[in-house]
């Protein structure tokens, strides 16, 4: 039952529509002539419910078309409906009506209630075929206008959530720190998070000081993660040739020296990796021709 997404915000023009529901608003917009199906068969799509406008107010309004893929056809209704989906399905088989999301089960048939065409390519596989969109029809389509416009407006609503720190004059500020992405994203949302705080009530003074708590941890955590930077770790790898010198340890031949640190730290249990050790090894003579420029 899923809606294909995907098409709709691909910037077509017009909506989709199920290959049951598309037979079944033909084969009702084909019944106004009148004397083709008994009232009983097409009571069911013409039946009035309880609706809500979005000031909510409560009123009565017919059915709306999107629902007739839950109401089950009857009698020769649902012979015609039957029919008509088998002929488009042909017509998909042939490549003369392209599916915008095919359902097809184990056994090869196309599934009618999950695969979707596109509105505009229906109402012109209609026209020669006798059929003229009339008001189900148009009703749908008014329909699917509004699912498009409403899934547009939440997408917005996400990305405008998403990208808004970013657009933060405040944030802009930031940008020129050295401060790591992390800690630049736990700014923002600080600033977002001190505005909800005020508008919920909370004092200032209470506000300041829990984001002053909140920003001290952070920042404490981004120095703790933040990488080594070279002259700081020349300066590790110096300590390391004074110590091994002192520990008659020669670092020059990191294969065998790596062997003896490793046992040496699992004596204090600490467990370190003999390769690791020994690529530190290695970039010892860099970094003490490094400090001794």
């Amino acid at each position: 039952m899923d809606y294909p997404f995907d098409t709709v915000f691909r910037g077509e023009v017009s909506g989709v529509i199920r290959l049951k529901v598309a037979a079944i608003c033909a084969w009702l917009d084909y019944e106004a002539d009148g004397g083709h199906y008994d009232e009983e068969e097409i009571a069911p799509f013409f039946q009035t419910i309880e609706k809500t406008s979005p000031s909510g107010h409560k009123y009565e309004d017919q059915i709306d078309p999107h629902a007739f893929v839950f109401l089950e056809p009857t009698g020769n209704l649902a012979a015609d409906v039957e029919e008509m989906v088998n002929a488009l399905v042909v017509s998909i088989d042939k490549g003369q009506l392209k599916p915008v999301s095919l359902k097809v089960g184990l056994d090869g048939v196309i599934d009618p209630v999950d695969t979707w065409i596109l509105t505009s390519d229906f109402f012109e596989w209609l026209k020669p075929r006798g059929f003229e969109p009339g008001d189900v029809c148009i009703n749908y389509d008014e329909g699917e206008a509004s699912i498009t416009d409403h899934a547009y407006e939440n997408a917005c609503e996400m990305r405008k959530g998403l990208e808004a720190p970013f657009f933060n004059p405040e944030y802009r500020e930031l940008r020129g720190d050295t401060a790591s992405k992390e800690f630049l994203q736990q700014k923002c949302e600080n600033l977002f998070l001190q505005k909800e705080l005020l508008q919920q009530g909370f004092s200032p003074q209470i506000v300041t000081e829990a984001l002053a708590r909140q920003g001290h941890q952070t920042q404490q955590s981004d120095q703790d993660n933040r990488p080594v930077r070279t002259r700081e770790r020349n300066t590790l790898l110096s300590i390391i040739a004074a110590l091994c010198k002192e520990a008659k340890l020669d670092y020059s031949k990191p294969s065998k020296t790596a062997g003896l640190i490793r046992d040496m730290a699992a004596r204090m249990g600490v467990d370190l990796g003999e390769s690791t050790i020994e690529g530190h090894l290695k970039k010892i003579p860099d970094a003490l021709e490094t400090r001794m420029k």
